[in-house]
């Protein structure tokens, strides 16, 4: 586990291998995070884990063929600055757009914002997968409850859930 500031700074090397990786974020940050979902977030089955002396709760899980260009360039740095070219063809980090929209922070104008909240609030870690990616990638969002991941989890988020996470990323695609 290691907090996004040391990956960022490069500090921390990331494999090229194939991971599934998780975000943990600050407790203290999630409740306002999580505000315009918070009647619809199921509390209790949230995923609580003690870092370093501080709580923190886990929220979106993804995959990468390697998880230097997916978590590192992708997620951590926007090394090809989605935040100014990829917003409208969609391109811009998934767990960017929703933490941009959440937080009613315009994509276009937020990158430095969300680097710097993703440094202060969030911790990552990383499993480097040897058997099918996906089938990894599912087997946490099926036993984990992540409010951020909106992909292939119509079974577990209300519906109304997954509009409000889809209308408030719509609203500051500007």
């Amino acid at each position: 586990m290691y907090a996004v500031k040391e990956v960022r700074s490069g500090n921390i090397l990331v494999e090229e291998n194939p991971v599934v990786y998780r975000w943990w974020f600050k407790q203290s940050a999630v409740k306002k995070l999580l505000k315009k979902l918070n009647k619809y977030i199921i509390w209790d089955d949230l995923c609580e884990q003690n870092i370093h002396g501080q709580n923190y709760v886990l929220l979106y899980v993804g995959k990468g063929n390697s998880g230097k260009d997916r978590l590192v360039d992708y997620h951590i740095l926007d090394k090809n600055n989605f935040h100014k070219t990829g917003i409208l063809n969609g391109r811009i980090s998934s767990l960017r757009a929703s933490v941009c929209g959440l937080l009613d922070i315009p994509m276009s104008t937020g990158r430095a914002f969300i680097d710097s909240y993703f440094d202060n609030n969030c911790y990552v870690e990383w499993s480097v997968i040897k058997t099918d990616l996906k089938d990894a990638e599912t087997k946490d969002l099926k036993s984990k409850y992540l409010p951020l991941n909106d992909h292939h989890l119509k079974s577990v988020h209300a519906k109304t859930h997954r509009k409000i996470l889809r209308e408030c990323k719509k609203k500051m695609r500007k």
